[in-house]
């Protein structure tokens, strides 16, 4: 079998030209944005978000609370009809 070196490097320029161009088109919003920031320096147009603060008082589980969970007392569908698991 012969390899076919031109088809390939053809078809991957097109490959790389379409994708440069799709980059191209996406980005070109954001690059208008941050033409249009003249004051802005550039650690302030990707600053990070600063962490979210914690809660204020995190509450204790409540003891003794005893809580029951049955897999059984809930229906089950199996092959679209509904069926007791029990």
């Amino acid at each position: 079998m012969k390899v076919q070196w031109r088809r390939g490097l053809v078809l991957a320029g097109i490959h790389l030209a379409v994708c440069a161009l799709l980059i191209v088109w996406q980005e070109a919003g954001r690059w208008d944005w941050i033409r249009s920031q003249e004051n802005l320096s550039l650690p302030e147009l990707g600053r990070p978000v600063p962490p979210p603060s914690p809660p204020d008082a995190v509450k204790p589980a409540d003891e003794g609370e005893t809580v029951s969970f049955s897999p059984a007392a809930f229906g089950a569908t199996f092959h679209g009809r509904s069926e007791s698991l029990s």
